[in-house]
């Protein structure tokens, strides 16, 4: 489909920051501007599974098991998952 308007992204929350992992090419100047002025941070969508990785081992990482991929999983560091 050419012209689908569905974008696929993950979304990081932290007590101080929102990181969008989406696409480039799926963002236009306006809404890249408007996120920006609302304090989100656009992040290529490749990038995820690296910012998962680099979490510090005392945050807390909120997931749901049953939509979460077992690769996204396990960029999670140990400390993270109260595993």
């Amino acid at each position: 489909m050419p012209n689908n308007p569905v974008n696929i992204a993950f979304a990081l929350f932290t007590q101080s920051s929102v990181r969008l992992f989406i696409h480039p090419d799926k963002v236009n100047k306006d809404l890249a501007a408007s996120l920006a002025d609302d304090g989100v941070t656009l992040t290529g969508y490749t990038d995820i599974d690296t910012a998962l990785g680099q979490m510090p081992d005392s945050a807390c990482m909120l997931l749901d098991p049953d939509k979460t991929s077992a690769c996204l999983a396990s960029a999670i560091p140990s400390g993270c998952r109260g595993d």
